[in-house]
């Protein structure tokens, strides 16, 4: 069976389950990558400690005791990362009224609250645990933001914040750990490498012959990376739709729907990045600010292309998200939920006022790189 009679199956499965089943829960496949998990894991403190042992073992002796660190290097080296963001997020006083909204989203939920914000330019959200302390860090796309209207914005929101207790075992912190590990030691055999081939071997270069170890060795890791997400990927999906259906619950089904159909959208918005022209002083705020418009104004035949093409959206076996044509399908069949969220106490124009300053420089950042979308 080819993968999109896979995920056929799979969603149906999905569309018949009741929400107490759509939660995942312990799978042989999630347990198989918890064990996994452990192992990889495992490898640093297994690795110094051998090290130590052979310097003990040996009374000291120079062979050994050079063997010994040189093997705590590697520990050391190959200890899992630290999940940073790179750029600082805000905290509650700086933008108290947005926080206000987002730990009343989280308070209505049952979820926990988020620790910062970040707030940049790109036209999608996340959330995620990050720093030595797993700070829990919430993060809004303005592009994204801007043309979501206060209902969408809601169910963003919620199904983001969905993702803290929605059973999904991709977000627990061995099976991360794990992940982002491996993906550190591939970075650092071959920080370039992205084909799936190798590199003629030169006879008279051993550079090369030692390139091509690496290359090896960055190989096999991926194909473990890649199984290793394969293990747990069909309850990360199912996950993704019990997010989709709490986002559902706590903003009504037809602004969870508009939120994932605007998403659609992304291609266009780009497209009015490259059309404009150069980033003068205000550019950038006067783009973010007139996002909203643009959007709304989209071409009817534009809007059907984007359309079409999510349709043929086609499902992949190690991917965190189902496609999109799969998701609105899903909450089609949850129509009717109202909602339980009371919006009535939000004040938006405090937070348009907090979010006014981010406008320009994530504006003018969307201008210099389009990538960053």
């Amino acid at each position: 069976m080819t993968d999109r009679g896979i995920a056929e199956a799979r969603f149906e499965t999905i569309l018949a389950a009741s929400e107490k089943d759509l939660r995942p829960g312990l799978t042989a496949g999630s347990a198989f990558a918890l064990g996994l998990s452990v192992l990889i894991l495992a490898i640093p403190p297994v690795v110094a400690a051998f090290g130590v042992w052979l310097i003990l073992w040996s009374g000291f002796a120079i062979i050994a005791t050079v063997i010994g660190l040189v093997l705590l290097v590697m520990a050391w080296v190959m200890l899992p990362p630290v999940n940073d963001l790179g750029t600082e997020p805000v905290g509650r006083g700086d933008v108290p009224a947005l926080f206000a909204l987002v730990d009343a989203v989280s308070d209505s939920m049952g979820a926990p609250r988020i620790d910062r914000l970040l707030i940049f330019p790109g036209y999608n959200a996340f959330i995620g645990h990050f720093g030595r302390r797993r700070c829990r860090v919430l993060g809004i796309g303005l592009a994204l933001w801007q043309v979501l209207d206060r209902e969408e914005r809601i169910a963003l929101l919620a199904h983001e914040l969905a993702h803290e207790i929605n059973g999904d075992p991709a977000r627990s912190l061995v099976i991360s750990g794990a992940q982002h590990t491996l993906e550190s030691w591939i970075e650092m055999l071959a920080p370039d490498w992205r084909s799936d081939g190798f590199e003629e071997i030169s006879d008279d270069s051993g550079q090369s012959l030692a390139r091509q170890f690496m290359a090896l060795g960055a190989w096999l890791l991926r194909r473990a990376l890649a199984g290793h997400r394969r293990l747990h990927m069909r309850d990360s999906q199912r996950a993704e739709f019990y997010a989709d259906l709490l986002a559902a619950r706590t903003a009504g089904t037809a602004a969870a729907r508009r939120s994932q159909e605007k998403l659609v959208l992304r291609p266009y918005v780009g497209s009015l990045l490259v059309r404009r022209p150069g980033a003068s002083t205000g550019a950038g705020h006067t783009l973010l600010a007139g996002l909203g418009d643009a959007v709304a104004t989209i071409p009817a035949q534009e809007c059907a292309r984007l359309f079409a093409r999510m349709e043929e959206e086609q499902i992949s076996a190690d991917a965190s998200h189902p496609p999109t044509v799969y998701r609105l399908r899903f909450l089609e069949r949850h129509a009717g939920l109202t909602g339980h969220f009371d919006a009535e106490g939000v004040d938006w124009d405090a937070i348009a006022i907090e979010i006014g300053p981010f406008l320009e420089p994530c504006g003018q950042a969307l201008l210099g790189d389009p990538t960053l979308l």
